[in-house]
């Protein structure tokens, strides 16, 4: 993820390279292989790694801990209190969806995301359920947009 190493590379203050790779699945075999030394990725990705043994979490990018890694320490508690990458999922659909059927997905999910069931296999994965409206989920987007944006304007990033 290479904005979340030009993220750590600017907050920690220290010199990187980044090394690109097309998936998680390759990275992650050449982090366990000794091939490149660190990553930046998602829980989910890295939890089963982790709790086997073949990887070790260094900090979780948030402000506060995981609670299926309570020994790792957040970014804030690292020093590093701008360093946070919360992970999150969105539902999308075709522009022009009837607001309808726009309503009916956007019930559909949070109804899912906020059943026992969904907050039960989400906090498995180390991720909490929260769901908003459609107006929300724009104004979610934007806003993350405009903050990598200027991470990957800074960092001199341009498309392959």
């Amino acid at each position: 993820m290479a904005r979340g190493g030009e993220l750590f590379k600017r907050e920690a203050q220290v010199f990187l390279v980044h090394v690109p790779y097309r998936g998680a699945g390759a990275v992650l075999q050449d982090l366990m292989a000794g091939q490149v030394q660190a990553l930046v990725t998602s829980l989910p990705t890295a939890l089963p790694h982790i709790k086997s043994g073949k990887l070790r979490a260094l900090v979780v990018t948030s402000d506060k801990r995981s609670a299926l890694l309570p020994d790792v320490p957040s970014a804030k508690e690292a020093g590093l209190p701008k360093f946070v990458m919360d992970f999150w999922v969105g539902l999308a659909a075709p522009a022009g969806t009837p607001q309808p059927v726009i309503d009916k997905l956007n019930k559909a999910m949070a109804d899912a995301l906020n059943s026992p069931e969904g907050k039960k296999r989400l906090a498995e994965q180390g991720l909490d359920a929260e769901s908003n409206t459609p107006a929300q989920a724009a104004q979610f987007v934007a806003a993350e947009m405009a903050q990598w944006a200027a991470v990957v304007k800074a960092a001199g990033i341009k498309a392959d």
